[in-house]
């Protein structure tokens, strides 16, 4: 076998495993929630406490999940593929913004407005 089909060879293996690499991931993700995680854009510190629902699901798209509380729900939205940021968005009875958390990553200095900085 000459030296360029080696380097061909390996040149696309190496591609396949990148690709596999990034793709994977994001098919899972997308088969297990629906969706993909937030965009850089989709910031939940900037959606204000009081928000309506809708004004929630326009400003970040549907919940990757959501968990039932006695007064209300909670939305959890991913920030990434491994779950390292995880944002938790209590929902109260009203269908009303209440409490936002970072749950995970708190190092980056994500905003609570009921606490100010991490």
């Amino acid at each position: 076998m000459s030296p360029w089909k080696v380097c061909r060879t390996v040149a696309l293996l190496a591609l396949a495993v990148v690709a596999v690499g990034f793709a994977v991931p994001h098919a899972l993700f997308l088969a297990e929630y629906g969706r993909l995680p937030l965009k850089p854009w989709q910031d939940p510190a900037e959606v204000m406490g009081g928000s309506t629902a809708d004004e929630v699901r326009a400003a970040l798209g549907s919940p990757h999940r959501r968990g039932k509380r006695i007064h209300g729900e909670v939305w959890y939205y991913y920030g990434g593929l491994f779950g390292a940021d995880l944002y938790a968005l209590e929902m109260d009875a009203r269908g009303r913004l209440g409490e936002k958390s970072l749950i995970g990553a708190p190092d980056r200095g994500w905003w609570r407005e009921d606490q100010g900085a991490y």
